[in-house]
């Protein structure tokens, strides 16, 4: 089953390395089943070829009259990311019927077609969708961003989750065209090894579909291999980390990252093992995920915090004309001017616990 796992990755390597629920307006088809030359039924065996691809029949994403085949979890999954178009009609992608398509119709069809589980695909159930419990996606925010910078910066997605998970897809939506995530970044993830993580944003060029607003990233993770992997429960784990950097001329503002459907079929959702779809609650800070600045008064070298490299490099500046810094940066006792006074009040702040730059007396209010 090795194939399996390369044609996935293969059809997204193009992508990146309270969430809303669209349900999809269609009747729940029938249970597909086939009868083998022992008279067993086998859903491995349904669909005759040559069958028109407006035909409703029930996992045959791909519209080519077969079904629980390779090409149709591959569509599935390009679907979901929104780099392909349905080729037949969505009843057919339904395998959970449960009245939308979204990531827990894959979670399903991996399950049964590469792991062998005994999962009711095709088959109605009243497992749709199952309560919040305690699953939960948390922003690891604030962070600060100096608009100046060209450095990028990581915002950590954590998760908690009570049951086993075997996919998930999470939308968000960000409300500032003034910043831009570079990549996500699995270093130190809770997922297991082999899961696979990828990204997509209507900004990319290979999304197909037509979005209001394009300030949405959808992340989607599942076990694409062949040994049957799932997220065992854990208490804030980390999932993925995003990292972001501000666009050239980005003002001061705060920005808002909210959970989002991500057309076509993004929802904001766990995928337990079995059959279901968990919508985790979501925890931000608020309004203010992420905080552009302008400077911070003493940290010359832009780094996002003083730290003793920003004395070294007033020092330097002391020589050298360091005219591509703002004096906003360097003047840390106000007096309006750059001098070596500025780098004593600095040394006195981070050595003999001296007052905040900028903040003369010491009430936490900038003095300039």
């Amino acid at each position: 089953m090795k194939w399996i796992t390369c044609i996935l990755a293969v059809s997204l390597s193009a992508q990146l390395c309270s969430g809303a629920t669209i349900q999809v307006p269609f009747e729940q088809p029938a249970a597909q089943t086939g009868t083998d030359a022992a008279g067993i039924n086998d859903p491995v065996l349904v669909g005759a070829p040559d069958v028109d691809s407006s035909e409703i029949l029930c996992s045959d994403v791909n519209g080519d009259g077969m079904v629980y085949t390779i090409g149709d979890i591959v569509h599935l999954v390009r679907y979901i990311s929104g780099i392909a178009h349905a080729v037949a009609p969505l009843e057919n992608s339904d395998v959970d019927l449960c009245g939308s398509v979204n990531m827990s119709d894959l979670a399903l069809y991996l399950q049964f077609f590469v792991w062998g589980l005994v999962v009711p695909i095709c088959q109605p159930t009243e497992e749709c969708y199952l309560p919040t419990g305690a699953n939960e996606v948390t922003l690891g925010c604030p962070i600060e961003i100096p608009v100046y910078s060209t450095d990028s910066f990581p915002l950590p997605i954590y998760i908690t989750n009570d049951t086993d998970l075997v996919a998930m897809s999470l939308g968000f939506r960000y409300d500032s065209d003034d910043i831009e995530i570079v990549h996500l970044d699995t270093t130190g993830s809770v997922l297991p090894p082999g899961w696979r993580v990828a990204a997509v944003s209507p900004k990319d060029s290979n999304y197909v579909f037509t979005v209001p607003d394009s300030n949405m990233i959808l992340i989607v993770c599942f076990a694409d291999v062949p040994e049957y992997q799932y997220l065992s429960p854990q208490e804030g784990g980390l999932l993925t980390t995003m990292w972001l950097r501000a666009k050239q001329g980005a003002a001061e503002q705060n920005v808002d990252f909210d959970s989002a459907f991500v057309p076509p079929a993004g929802e904001f959702i766990f995928s337990p093992v079995g059959k279901g779809s968990i919508s985790p609650a979501y925890t931000d800070c608020g309004t203010a995920d992420v905080i552009l600045f302008d400077y911070i008064c003493g940290d010359a070298d832009g780094s996002g915090e003083v730290d003793v490299d920003d004395i070294v490099l007033m020092i330097q500046c002391i020589f050298a004309d360091c005219w591509d810094i703002p004096i906003e940066q360097l003047d840390a006792d106000c007096s309006g001017d750059f001098d070596i006074d500025d780098v004593v009040y600095l040394i006195l702040y981070i050595f003999a616990g001296g007052n905040v730059p900028c903040d003369l007396d010491g009430d936490s209010v900038p003095d300039c």
